[in-house]
């Protein structure tokens, strides 16, 4: 694993989490259980490096964020609404992430998951808790991008 992309991964999402949140968001690094009640969302990154980034977020957590993405809307969220937050929170975070790998790179299109990632080498894995809901984000190369 880069140690170097784990810290600017970490970093990025608590940024995220705080620009979302606000700063007084309780946002920690935690072993919990990956968020199996929620929605896992994937975003492609192919050119000079080539790989996925997996966002999971628990259902609470996606509620939430739901609700901040369409605050206008008076009725209850669908789950149309939770899966274009999730596949736009996926794309929010590897738009920002595609910066950090060398150029030239593109951003596949945003896709909800029925599954969550199988458990296998990754380029870098952050788990956090963002005032006791989940949030998880993988970052793994495909095999072309390992060398």
């Amino acid at each position: 694993m880069n140690d170097t992309l784990s810290e600017d991964v970490h970093s990025l999402v608590i940024a995220l989490c705080e620009g979302i949140f606000g700063e007084g968001a309780d946002v920690a690094v935690t072993q919990g259980a990956s968020p199996s009640s929620g929605l896992w969302a994937r975003v492609g990154i192919t050119g000079a490096w080539s790989g996925e980034v997996w966002v999971g977020t628990s259902r609470a957590l996606l509620l939430r964020i739901a609700s901040r993405v369409f605050s206008e809307v008076d009725s209850p969220l669908s789950l149309r609404d939770l899966e274009d937050t999730s596949r736009e929170l996926a794309n929010i975070v590897a738009g920002n992430l595609k910066a950090l790998f060398p150029p030239p790179s593109r951003l596949g299109l945003p896709e909800v998951c029925p599954i969550q990632p199988r458990d296998e080498a990754h380029h870098s894995h952050v788990r956090l808790s963002v005032d006791g809901d989940l949030l998880e984000v993988l970052v793994r190369p495909t095999a072309s991008a390992l060398g």
